[in-house]
């Protein structure tokens, strides 16, 4: 799934957002989100990837949660296999969205 969503990125700043950038993010406890999209030198998404179908089994909420505060970015997604919904966590608010409706979605990059 990660790789599906990675080459979708790509594809959409290519196309339609060239002054965007991909990067991942990572901590010194080594805890990781995805991708991280910046432009003009300011996150504007975070992006997590997850197979999981309930956010009881989604284990990276706590990476993005804190990668979202660090990077001062409000905009945070779980792109999920079938999870659809918006939570708010600690103060951040958080959507889960389906890869297929992500995908649907063609030229949103954020």
């Amino acid at each position: 799934m990660e790789n599906v969503v990675a080459v979708e990125l790509k594809r959409r700043i290519e196309y339609w957002h060239r002054d965007y950038r991909i990067y991942y993010w990572k901590n010194h406890m080594h805890e990781e989100v995805d991708f991280l999209l910046r432009k003009n030198n300011t996150t504007k998404a975070l992006i997590q990837v997850t197979y999981a179908s309930s956010k009881e089994d989604i284990k990276e909420l706590k990476s993005l949660l804190k990668a979202g505060k660090e990077q001062h970015c409000s905009n945070l997604e779980v792109i999920t296999w079938d999870l659809t919904d918006t939570q708010t966590i600690n103060g951040s608010v958080v959507r889960f969205i389906p890869l297929w409706v992500w995908l649907l979605n063609r030229k949103t990059v954020y």
